[in-house]
């Protein structure tokens, strides 16, 4: 009796096969960012493709799986070491951010306000722009017309110079947008004029328990006068609009330099505190218990 021949796959067992595939490489980029959602879709379409393949060609179901294996074991690992380098150069823009706020200290005797004014105290150009002579870019920063807003025909061409550290990494941004803001809001270091000295937060509520900045969920241009304010009579949905995309998850630099990351989730149905996060804007408020854990204590049940 002469060997069966087994027919050749349809080519649509080739295109579920490379469905299959793809919706692994989503299983392993979702396990490595913690992003549930990712790998709940990624194993419905494999579970799918591996179910029809099954019932209708052993040969094409055995290639799949012989090639699953590097998406199993190579991809996690691969978007991982790629989440993991983002989250260092976010980390380090954000932590060089807070320490030139130090340095403009040590010449001006008091933090930098939020925004250069004009006269009449209107916001013309950012924080930003005041601290670029403490980030080494002294050139770019003799180039601006302080006198003017920062949407003058004048300010409005260095745009496009944004420093590398205000430039965010995803490929979507605007060239000259930016995503780290100062968090401001009543009883924040940027409430007053002059803001505060570090000696002063120090001695109230302390610099590791004053935040100082934070990534946004939205890009705006890295010179305008324009932040994010925390209301504690807001809702903490607030916060959610802010997320960076990332991994689901932002960071957050403290006043003493320290950066941490906070998340969308942390735990099963959590979500930020808007009091605490207010608390922690605030400098001589006394608000927080002296045990506060940024990365602990942020968090509530809803």
């Amino acid at each position: 009796m002469p060997d069966q021949v087994i027919p050749p796959a349809p080519p649509r067992h080739y295109l579920a096969c490379l469905v299959g595939l793809l919706s692994l490489a989503v299983i392993g980029y979702g396990n490595a960012v913690a992003q549930p959602g990712f790998v709940v879709i990624g194993i419905i379409v494999t579970g799918s493709v591996v179910l029809q393949l099954g019932l209708r060609s052993k040969q094409t179901i055995i290639v799949t799986l012989i090639l699953s294996i590097p998406a199993f074991l190579v991809l996690p690992a691969v978007f991982g070491a790629c989440d993991a380098q983002n989250r260092m150069v976010r980390s380090s823009n954000l932590r060089a951010a807070a320490i030139a706020f130090h340095n403009y200290q040590e010449e001006h005797h008091h933090l930098p306000r939020a925004a250069i004014l004009d006269p009449q105290g209107k916001p013309l150009l950012s924080w930003r722009v005041m601290l670029l002579p403490y980030l080494g870019h002294e050139a770019l920063y003799r180039q601006f017309k302080l006198d003017e807003p920062w949407n003058s025909d004048h300010n409005l061409k260095l745009i496009p110079k944004i420093p590398t550290i205000f430039q965010p990494l995803e490929s979507n941004s605007p060239l000259g947008y930016t995503h780290i803001v100062v968090l401001r809001g009543k009883g924040s270091i940027f409430d007053t004029d002059p803001p505060p000295t570090l000696d002063q937060v120090k001695a109230a509520d302390g610099l590791t328990s004053t935040v100082l900045l934070m990534e946004s969920g939205r890009f705006i241009p890295w010179t305008q006068p324009e932040d994010e304010t925390v209301d504690p009579a807001l809702p903490a949905p607030w916060f959610y609009r802010n997320m960076h995309r990332s991994g689901g998850y932002s960071m957050l630099a403290m006043l003493d330099g320290s950066v941490h990351s906070f998340y969308r989730s942390y735990g099963m149905f959590t979500i930020i505190d808007s009091q605490k996060l207010h608390a922690l804007v605030t400098w001589k408020g006394n608000d927080l218990p002296a045990s506060f854990d940024v990365d602990e204590d942020l968090y509530r049940k809803p």
